[in-house]
């Protein structure tokens, strides 16, 4: 399996949310492949799900349209199977507790680790319920990753710490996935890093053009995660989402590379 913390400390890194299954594998597989080629250091996979509090409507209406085309977690883990021969980069899933729980924690880890996927983000599991899934993770060598707020206070932080062997995943807002990142992220990654020191922060939520990861990379995040505004490319462009999907990642990407000018003009500003 593919590191995703190795990768992270190796080089700033851009992590590319998309739903599996949106609208169905065979247009998500051409989606991860487009993603792959434009440059994501890692990808990350949303299990969909019917009631994902922490996501905006963008995300929302893609697990919606996963879900009438019958996409569950068991066929989630015999796609990622699939798309880890045809990509070298770590694959994340993101789910909700439901999904997992459904099907039962150790058999969701056999399976998973059959499946090569490289970390995991449950989002909705807090700290003091996570250690189960933690001694599974290690167990099945499945990096587990761990969101953080703009207000977990530092005793949280540290054990939030203890439990990400990926990375920490810190919310940039207080709002929804989607919502503007707050003027706050800058002073909130510098204390994250100064409590615990050693595992890699990346920041998500709201990160729609090259200058917000940019952004991010200068107030000293290790990676950005950018999902609604992909996920609204494939619910605007379809089966021809795949081009336009390649283009959008490797400008974010190189929000993260000496913050070199695209040459392919316009594409922060394509209509989406």
């Amino acid at each position: 399996m593919a590191s995703i913390r190795k990768t992270i400390e190796k080089r700033k890194s851009l992590i590319a949310f998309i739903t599996a299954g949106d609208p169905n594998f065979e247009w998500s597989f051409r989606y991860i492949k487009a993603i792959a080629d434009g440059g994501a250091d890692v990808v990350e996979l949303g299990v969909p799900f019917s009631d994902p509090m922490a996501d905006g409507t963008v995300i929302q209406s893609s697990y919606r349209r996963a879900l009438i085309s019958n996409v569950r977690l068991p066929e989630i883990l015999a796609f990622v199977k699939e798309v880890k021969k045809s990509i070298n980069i770590p694959v994340v899933l993101m789910s909700y507790c439901n999904p997992i729980f459904t099907i039962g924690l150790e058999e969701f880890f056999s399976k998973a680790e059959k499946s090569g996927l490289d970390g995991l983000l449950i989002v909705d599991i807090p700290v003091e319920e996570i250690e189960e899934v933690s001694m599974l993770s290690k167990e099945h060598e499945i990096e587990n990753i761990m969101l953080a707020a703009l207000n977990t206070p530092e005793d949280r932080l540290k054990e939030i710490s203890e439990y990400s062997t990926g990375f920490i995943y810190l919310v940039s807002t207080y709002g929804t996935t989607g919502s503007s990142p707050s003027a706050l992220v800058g002073s909130k990654i510098r204390e994250i890093k100064k409590t615990i020191g050693h595992t890699p922060v990346c920041v998500g939520f709201g990160i729609t053009e090259r200058r917000d990861v940019r952004k991010m990379i200068m107030s000293g995040a290790d990676g950005v995660v950018a999902g609604s505004i992909l996920v609204r490319i494939i619910e605007k462009y379809g089966e021809s989402a795949a081009p336009v999907l390649r283009r959008k990642v490797r400008s974010l990407k190189e929000g993260t590379e000496n913050f070199k000018y695209s040459k392919e003009v316009g594409v922060d500003d394509y209509d989406i």
